[in-house]
């Protein structure tokens, strides 16, 4: 057997440390269908945030316009969330699932994997993709291309062989599944998909396969028009139009006002992961953005590409380290730092500069000015 990813710069690999571990799953089963995931996922610099409750924090995130899979995506897949009610029934129906339709995407805990850092520390949910089968169907391809650094120590992709029995523990989501790590799986497609709260072990598995996608230098242009008229919020999503919903800068503004106000509440900073994705959303918006220059020549793209990785990006990664060390504060009883608070509404005021040098990109003259 074969490693089929495309090597081609034009079906590119986007590196782990800038994925969350969803969209990390969701690029390598693009990968899988030979399709590009840098422009699908990379091309969208977008944040909703959804404010549930007045007197506690309480937020939904979305971080794609556009849902990376699923109806209305750029690919087309449509995928099933289905379940089983032990481990070894939910490794026999995956490995069923991978031969009828290809790449299958697994909701597993970090505690059950043993190549993550946090694996018998801390729990977690996390996807990875069983993306090839033994001939002899005794062992699952297991791909995770996530990585990442913190106080657990460095994560580095995962690519490896494993046994059936392997994959029935690996199948197993976090216990620990309300809140903040609830939301943060429903919306990793970008679009709300429900899951089944009762059952341990669940994956996505492909009903109608991705579409095939040719981007060029007019496609991709289009690409961040769209971005851009959601980014101004000239343009906004049905399911995402109610008053508790905030879009683009106004939902930093909003968020900066929020955390001022809970500062203090130690359940705020259950939302760290939320704030931790979305600065990987602006890192892989530039790198994509230079990408746009390497290979089309969109030269308003690469000084585009410069300015979010100079000045917002930087702003986006000190971020965890404020958020760590209000809570440490917290848990010792003394005052949070108001910087974090602040720096939010920094990245508000370089957010809103960026989406106008982004408007005027794309009414440059060419080859942007051509997209309508």
């Amino acid at each position: 057997m074969t490693d089929d990813i495309p090597t081609t710069e034009s079906a590119a690999t986007i590196p782990g440390d800038a994925l969350s571990c969803y969209t990390a799953a969701i690029s390598r089963y693009l990968q899988k269908h030979r399709l590009d995931p840098v422009w699908i996922i990379g091309s969208q610099f977008y944040l909703a945030v959804a404010d549930n409750a007045a007197d506690r924090p309480d937020f939904e995130f979305v971080h794609y316009h556009t849902p990376l899979l699923g109806a209305g995506s750029l690919a087309g897949a449509r995928l099933e969330r289905r379940s089983a009610p032990d481990a070894r029934r939910a490794a026999a129906a995956i490995l069923a699932d991978f031969r009828d339709s290809g790449p299958v995407i697994v909701s597993g805990d970090t505690f059950r994997l043993p190549w993550q850092v946090s694996c018998g520390v801390r729990h977690a949910p996390h996807w990875f993709v069983v993306d090839d089968v033994a001939a002899d169907g005794n062992a699952v391809h297991v791909s995770d291309a996530f990585a990442y650094t913190d106080d657990e120590g460095d994560q580095a992709p995962h690519a490896g062989w494993h046994s059936l029995d392997d994959l029935a523990s690996f199948a197993s989501i976090s216990a620990d599944r309300s809140g903040p790590l609830r939301s943060r799986e429903i919306w990793a497609l970008g679009t709300a998909e429900r899951d089944d709260p009762e059952s341990p072990h669940q994956w996505l598995a492909t009903i109608v396969a991705p579409a095939a996608c040719r981007f060029d230098a007019g496609s991709v242009g289009a690409l961040f028009a769209t971005s851009l008229d959601f980014a101004t919020g000239r343009v906004r999503r049905a399911d995402l139009s109610g008053p508790h919903w905030h879009v683009g800068p106004d939902a930093l503004r909003h968020l900066h006002q929020r955390f001022i106000e809970f500062l203090a509440e130690p359940a705020l900073y259950d939302f760290a992961n939320d704030l931790w994705v979305a600065a990987r959303t602006r890192e892989l918006f530039a790198r994509t953005l230079a990408r746009a220059e390497r290979e089309f020549g969109f030269a308003a793209a690469g000084t585009l590409a410069t300015r979010l990785a100079d000045d917002i990006v930087p702003l986006w990664n000190t971020l965890p380290q404020l958020l760590r060390y209000n809570l440490a504060c917290l848990e010792r009883g003394r005052k949070p730092r108001q910087l974090l608070a602040d720096t939010l509404g920094r990245i508000a005021d370089a957010e809103t500069v960026f989406i106008r040098q982004f408007a005027e990109g794309l009414g440059a003259k060419a080859p942007l000015a051509e997209v309508s």
